[in-house]
């Protein structure tokens, strides 16, 4: 196996010089860098990872730290976006490390130890909500740290996250726009950004179109348990109000679990009552019917948010770094679990 004592050599350069190329100092000109890598592709040259993170003091590894619920990880959207982190790291010969902020992360303030003892060189957060006090402590900290799909631009931390006033915005027109008068809707809760920016959109549309929300068809529940809310908070509104035409649920598993509670109560979907979801999860097209949804773009999400980590990385550890907080857009996937309401 090659050297750099022979790289060296052949090139006609000091070690140093060596060095410098392979770990991507300035100080070489790029004839010089040039050469040097010749030779290094020449003699077959594999830099030692070991080597590279000691000379830059960086471990080369970012964690992925979602949020501690059972199906954080079964979630298909969640997979995606665990794909697009990995895939935009290793494209930078960066490692990836998995977490869960669960009570003993957060109780041995874990999110701290591992930034101070190099084990990591920074954090990506995906969908904390937004009473995790451990957000403070990071951002106190001053400590590379981005958000996926969520808020802390408040505590001075960037983030990259779907327009969620614009899903409320495409929800409310497009069930106005079928026809739909009598409409209601499975919320989120208050934890989680998204869900106050659908809901308030959401609303303020259906207002303004002189149809607001009657507080009897609207079922509070949470994300975090969309699967139980889904279920009872379609049960629940049409037990209430059994003339609701379409109901709008905070995401896809809530949506897809209000499908099987209309079964359950013999309401037909579309023919009595549509539904509409959000992030466009992969399911959507395996249930019948298939379900109307607005797509979430989050593996560009996690993607942008990765590279945001990374850009500030590579920056001066005492730059100013202001927090930025960047919107993507969603799009509406109209299917079949949307129709106008019976006459």
């Amino acid at each position: 196996m090659a050297t750099i004592d022979e790289i060296a050599r052949r090139a006609n350069v000091s070690k140093t010089t060596v060095s410098f190329v392979i770990n991507g100092k300035p100080g070489v000109s790029e004839a010089t860098a040039n050469l040097v890598r010749a030779v290094m592709a020449e003699l077959d040259y594999v830099p030692s990872v070991l080597a590279q993170r000691f000379a830059s003091r960086r471990s080369l590894a970012v964690a992925l730290i979602a949020q501690s619920y059972p199906s954080v990880f079964h979630d298909p959207r969640h997979a995606e976006i665990v794909d697009a982190v990995y895939s935009t790291l290793e494209d930078r010969d960066y490692s990836l490390v998995l977490g869960t902020s669960n009570k003993r992360f957060l109780e041995e303030r874990r999110h701290i130890k591992i930034l101070r003892s190099g084990q990591v060189d920074g954090l990506l957060l995906l969908e904390p909500t937004l009473d995790q006090d451990y957000l403070a402590d990071l951002a106190e900290q001053n400590a590379p740290v981005v958000i996926i799909n969520g808020e802390g631009c408040h505590l001075g931390l960037a983030a990259v996250r779907t327009n969620d006033t614009v899903v409320g915005r495409i929800a409310a027109e497009h069930l106005l726009s079928l026809g739909h008068r009598r409409i209601g809707f499975i919320d989120g809760g208050r934890s989680h950004q998204s869900a106050i920016d659908r809901a308030l959109e959401f609303q303020r549309l259906l207002a303004l179109a002189a149809c607001p929300l009657d507080p009897r068809r609207i079922f509070h529940g949470e994300i975090n348990t969309s699967e139980i809310t889904g279920r009872d908070g379609c049960r629940a509104i049409l037990e209430h109000m059994p003339d609701t035409t379409a109901i709008f649920c905070c995401n896809d598993t809530m949506a897809l679990n209000a499908l099987d509670a209309a079964r359950e109560m013999n309401v037909d979907v579309p023919g009595r009552l549509s539904l509409l979801g959000v992030d466009d999860h992969p399911t959507s097209i395996a249930c019948r019917p298939q379900l109307s949804s607005i797509r979430q773009p989050s593996y560009d999400i996690a993607k942008e948010a990765t590279e945001m980590l990374l850009a500030r990385l590579q920056a001066p550890r005492n730059g100013d770094h202001q927090p930025v907080t960047r919107l993507l857009p969603p799009a509406l996937v109209p299917r079949d679990s949307t129709a106008p309401p019976a006459r």
